[in-house]
């Protein structure tokens, strides 16, 4: 094992979580082998400074907190990274379920504000689309727009 890669790869994982895809791409990066890639892979997942549960979760708050997605677009985003269904559908029970409905609240206020002289119809169109595109389900959105 290239002792050079595998020091850079664990600094690169003390910085943040990072998954195993992510460690992947910048080993390629920085001129590591399949091989060798694996390897210090396996290494990184023994010493846990790769845990994706733990990155999924991770992962899942932060979009909840402060990027405000819903759980479809972070399903989506996480199974594109390769995390398992377990460790996606764990990092999504730890949401909690009150905070997340109430930010779900908060963005569609936000967005009511900036739309302006609309039809009741148009308005809770655009809300919908809104709230959509940011990975909310037709069920969530509808609760939140007839409290």
């Amino acid at each position: 094992m290239n002792q050079e890669l595998f020091y850079k790869a664990t600094s690169y994982c003390c910085s943040a979580e990072h998954c195993i895809s992510e460690v992947q791409s910048k080993l390629r990066q920085w001129g590591a082998e399949e091989g060798e890639s694996d390897e210090i892979i396996s290494q990184l997942v023994d010493e846990r400074y790769i845990d994706e549960q733990r990155y999924a979760v991770a992962y899942t708050q932060d979009k909840v907190r402060f990027a405000h997605w819903g759980k479809k677009k972070i399903v989506f985003m996480l199974s594109g990274k390769k995390i398992k269904q377990s460790d996606i559908t764990y990092a999504l029970e730890q949401i909690e379920a009150e905070e997340y409905q109430q930010m779900l609240s908060k963005i569609l206020t936000t967005k009511k504000r900036s739309l302006k002289n609309l039809s009741n119809e148009v308005l809770r169109n655009k809300l919908f689309a809104f709230a959509l595109s940011r990975g909310f389900s037709y069920d969530e959105i509808n609760q939140a727009l007839n409290l």
